[in-house]
């Protein structure tokens, strides 16, 4: 009868060899995807991105959405997940992204965008409130003061203006909460 390979996932090395027995597994964190493999050195490390626990496998497997493994030759369970305010959104990847900043961390495989009247910095796991008198960055990014002559006492909707003949409370900085009405002998155009 004709010789029989060695099975994915195996490797013979000594010639004479008499049964399936005498074929030796890959280690864990390697694989060999062929049959018939004849050496130790068949067995092909796990790329990066890919993990593998078992002996004897013929192939590796990939690291879901929102985890990770940057070694060659991973032999864990599985792969690492994403840590604070970084995600991964696709298969197979070797490092994590980071949340920019105006976003937070919703899960392991997203960031979604600060909400109204909210802001962040880059790998943030939440979103700050803007303070009154103060609204996000078009990017969210950071917090910005109300122009001179204009005020919000809730950061969630857009600075208004001040009324003709009234300044905001801050007087002369930005940063208002609120108008007041000038004073006898002074006055205050639209802004």
């Amino acid at each position: 009868s004709p010789c029989t390979d060695c099975s994915a996932g195996k490797f013979g090395e000594g010639v004479g060899a008499s049964s399936a027995s005498q074929c030796r597994n890959c280690t864990s964190g390697r694989y060999v995807s062929t049959t018939g493999s004849d050496a130790k050195t068949g067995c092909l490390a796990c790329a990066a991105g890919q993990h593998q626990s078992r002996q004897g496998q013929s192939g590796c497997t990939a690291c879901v959405e929102g985890r990770f493994e940057p070694d060659t030759g991973s032999v864990l369970a599985s792969c690492r997940e994403c840590g604070s305010g970084k995600f991964q959104d696709l298969e197979s990847q070797s490092f994590c992204k980071s949340c920019p900043a105006g976003y937070r961390k919703a899960n392991h495989s997203a960031c979604i965008s600060c909400g109204a009247g909210a802001h962040s910095g880059a790998e943030a796991e939440r979103c700050a409130l803007c303070d009154a008198g103060t609204v996000p960055t078009a990017s969210r990014a950071k917090c910005q003061g109300c122009a001179l002559g204009w005020y919000s006492r809730d950061p969630t909707v857009p600075c208004k203006a001040c009324q003709p003949g009234s300044v905001t409370d801050t007087l002369s900085r930005v940063g208002g909460v609120s108008c007041t009405e000038c004073v006898r002998g002074k006055y205050s155009p639209a802004p």
